[in-house]
């Protein structure tokens, strides 16, 4: 089967690999050693990927897992909002978090809790909201649809209190737009370096 037919990963599936090893590095990095042990999790994510590029063959079943993708998102950081909004007013934690010392982080704001919506851990819930954004960069809609859907991804990923989750966002907001559409953006990058440099 394999020999029939190749696993063949598209631009988008190696960004969206991309983005969970850098989480997952990130993850290590602020994390203990058992984190690093649990990156078996990464290889789990990249065969599923790999999975999903194999069954959706057609351009309406690609359509529709996107869509799914980012319907799910937009449903976990709605919740991962509401969460955080009712331990701030309430005191009262909704969390799927079973480890209870990682359900609250103490902040320059207080302590805070760490949303997790429907998913295990924050991390976990960050990871997802970042590859639907990944998505929502990339796939072809409407403007506001695309900016409101960036928006909302972002205070989910904002709420889940991770500085991993944070910086592999900041980079995908980054670099997504200019890999989206090079032609535009990276000229306009090389004219305001090149004016930078000319007033130095």
């Amino acid at each position: 089967l394999i020999e029939r037919r190749p696993v063949r990963l598209p631009p988008l599936v190696m960004l969206l690999l991309g983005c969970v090893v850098i989480a997952a590095i990130a993850s290590a990095i602020n994390g203990r050693m058992t984190t690093i042990l649990r990156l078996r999790t990464v290889v789990t994510k990249v065969l599923l990927f790999a999975l999903m590029v194999e069954l959706i063959s057609s351009e309406q079943m690609c359509r529709l897992a996107v869509r799914l993708v980012i319907g799910i998102a937009s449903v976990l950081a709605f919740l991962a909002v509401a969460s955080m909004a009712i331990y701030a007013t309430t005191g009262y934690a909704l969390s799927c978090d079973g480890v209870s010392d990682s359900q609250i982080k103490s902040t320059a704001f207080g302590p805070l809790l760490r949303a997790t919506a429907t998913l295990p851990t924050a991390q976990t819930l960050a990871h997802f909201l970042i590859l639907a954004t990944a998505l929502a960069i990339f796939v072809p809609m409407r403007k506001r649809n695309r900016l409101a859907a960036i928006l909302l991804f972002g205070v989910g990923v904002a709420c889940t209190l991770s500085v991993g989750a944070y910086a592999t966002f900041s980079l995908l907001l980054f670099f997504g737009p200019i890999l989206r559409k090079p032609a535009i953006t990276v000229p306009y990058l090389l004219g305001l370096f090149a004016d930078r440099k000319s007033v130095v």
